[in-house]
């Protein structure tokens, strides 16, 4: 059961979900044209991504083990989130894809600040909740059909002993509070 965990974990990671949320609101909704959707997709999956590569290829990484492979994630992705609104920005791209690239730098934000004083707030969750509301709200309803998604990341967040139930509901909820305040700044 414990490698059916961990499949799922690594199947749901933030960067998987954010490539396929940028796929869909690009395909459905013509958003992030031209090549800002390349950038994007760099800036919230492969840079975040290549934090496991790193914590894998530096022995000293590896020998701490999670003390080191979560702050290396959460750097990693709060600098792509950090690339990703500045290209929205600077490509003047429309309210969807500022309410999009702005959700991510807000939620690891605060998923950083959260872990700077000792509190865990899942990232996984907050990947799998962010693109599921996102995409229910600008693309169709049926989208919160995703938050199904969370039964499976919660089980194996619980099973592997990386979340309680309270720090998976924190991170579930952060990037839906974000979406709806952003829906009303960038009036999407």
């Amino acid at each position: 059961m414990r490698s059916v965990a961990k499949m799922i974990r690594i199947l749901t990671i933030p960067p998987v979900m954010a490539a396929i949320e940028i796929a869909v609101l690009r395909l459905a909704r013509g958003c992030f044209p031209g090549a800002s959707a390349a950038w994007v997709v760099f800036f919230l999956s492969v840079l975040p991504a290549l934090s496991y590569v790193v914590w894998w290829a530096v022995p000293a990484h590896r020998r701490r083990g999670r003390k080191t492979q979560r702050p290396l994630a959460v750097a990693f992705s709060v600098a792509g989130y950090l690339g990703s609104a500045a290209c929205c920005l600077w490509a003047k791209l429309g309210a969807v894809e500022r309410v999009a690239c702005f959700t991510y730098l807000l939620s690891g934000l605060t998923i950083a600040v959260c872990s700077a004083l000792k509190i865990k707030c899942s990232g996984h969750a907050s990947g799998v909740s962010g693109p599921v509301m996102l995409l229910s709200r600008y693309v169709s309803p049926w989208f919160l059909l995703g938050y199904l998604l969370l039964a499976p990341v919660f089980w194996s967040s619980i099973k592997l002993g990386r979340h309680t139930p309270r720090e998976l509901a924190l991170g579930t909820v952060t990037p839906v509070v974000f979406i709806l305040l952003l829906s009303l700044l960038f009036r999407a």
